[in-house]
């Protein structure tokens, strides 16, 4: 799925913590998001539109108080069209702000507008009045130009039997995708989209394909399930035959490693195995940390580091409140000197604290701080030197 917009999201209390989420973005990359600016809810997310790879038509449409929720859902909508279809939308966008006289228009009416793109004809060559009226002359539209000979044809006044033919059926120009004109009346929606959080019922969804069918059929996996499951899967769907995509997981950064490396689908399975775990402790951002600071891309590694047992050895700070090196230094410090201690922020805060990470073998991740609890190095598996092995269902 393309992207439509980059978002640029901050934490208002902590202005330091910003990140980028594309859009549009599963629940497991919104919820990644907030985690990352030390957020506890994607609601409370303050966010301002980047990169715009397609819809511009439709940021200039947004009201202020839109929700990152509700803009995911236009996303997923924008995203999901083809060239037609997205001009018709940007048609009856500029449709409906120009019959209420203002360019901000609520979700419910964006969202009703997206929904509506089978009630408008497009025509894609007419740029302006002339292009339109010499498209409605040579195509039956204008009634007595049909027997003319081509001559006195080409003497028509076509920029005015398009501009007339526009103001009669309330057609658009786009900016630069064509004609639209609305055929029939908008469908009322049934209901609007549930925006609440629900985790999915999968922590790792999955595509498999064949090797030589670029655009052929692909079969969805959601993980983590059953063992006799996975032993049937390996026996229908051989790795030397298949290929396998990762295209939403409970750990986003990990989709790519899926691709870039072989893992067997008992691996894979036993993963997601681990992320279902964790979310249910409460502790997928820990894991996400843990992962992040031992370098891991490989799924079997990245299993056995989410073991409960494992994952007891790490201590571990979320990014919520005030963390990250100025905070961990200021903590030190009280701890030396007395909780009262007065301590000046911009005095060298930040740069003990990195020197205090560094030397107690604390990893400063996205999501938080993290520690081995016997403040022993984390291991790096990105370290490690290259070994040559076998994969297999």
């Amino acid at each position: 799925m393309d992207n439509v917009f980059d978002l640029y999201v901050v934490n208002r209390d902590q202005p330091f913590r910003t990140a980028m989420l594309p859009l549009p973005a599963s629940i497991y990359e919104m919820v990644d998001m907030a985690e990352r600016v030390g957020l506890e809810k994607v609601e409370e997310m303050y966010f301002k539109i980047g990169k715009r790879y397609r819809g511009e038509y439709l940021v200039d449409a947004l009201e202020e108080d839109i929700t990152l929720p509700e803009l995911n859902i236009l996303a997923w909508k924008v995203a999901e069209m083809d060239e037609g279809q997205e001009a018709i939308l940007e048609g009856l966008i500029k449709m409906e702000q120009k019959k209420q006289g203002y360019p901000w228009l609520p979700y419910p009416k964006l969202l009703q507008l997206a929904e509506n793109t089978a009630c408008c004809h497009w025509v894609p060559q007419a740029r302006n009045d002339s292009q339109l009226g010499r498209f409605y002359a040579e195509n039956g539209f204008v009634e007595g130009v049909d027997d003319l000979p081509d001559r006195l044809f080409q003497l028509l006044d076509f920029q005015k039997i398009g501009r007339e033919a526009r103001m009669a059926e309330g057609g658009v120009f786009t900016e630069d995708s064509g004609y639209v004109v609305r055929h029939q009346e908008l469908k009322e929606l049934d209901k609007l989209p549930d925006l609440s959080i629900r985790r999915p019922y999968y922590t790792m969804l999955l595509e498999l394909s064949l090797v030589e069918y670029e655009n052929g059929p692909v079969f969805q996996l959601e993980l983590p399930t059953t063992q006799e499951h996975i032993k049937a899967l390996a026996e229908k769907f051989p790795l030397d035959e298949h290929i396998v995509r990762c295209t939403d997981c409970a750990i986003p950064f990990f989709r790519d490693c899926v691709g870039e490396k072989e893992m067997t689908l008992w691996d894979l399975n036993e993963f997601a195995q681990m992320m279902d775990f964790a979310l249910e402790r409460g502790e997928i951002a820990k894991y996400k940390a843990l992962v992040l600071a031992t370098g891991c891309r490989d799924a079997a590694q990245a299993a056995e580091l989410g073991r409960q047992q494992s994952m007891a050895e790490y201590w571990f700070q979320p990014n919520q409140g005030e963390t990250g090196p100025t905070a961990y230094a200021s903590s030190w410090l009280k701890k030396k000197l007395g909780k009262d201690a007065a301590l000046i922020p911009d005095h060298g805060l930040e740069r003990l604290g990195r020197r205090l990470i560094e030397r107690e073998n604390i990893a400063d991740t996205e999501y938080g701080l993290i520690q081995r609890t016997d403040c022993q190095p984390i291991h790096r598996f990105d370290l490690e030197p290259e070994q040559g092995c076998t994969m297999s269902m």
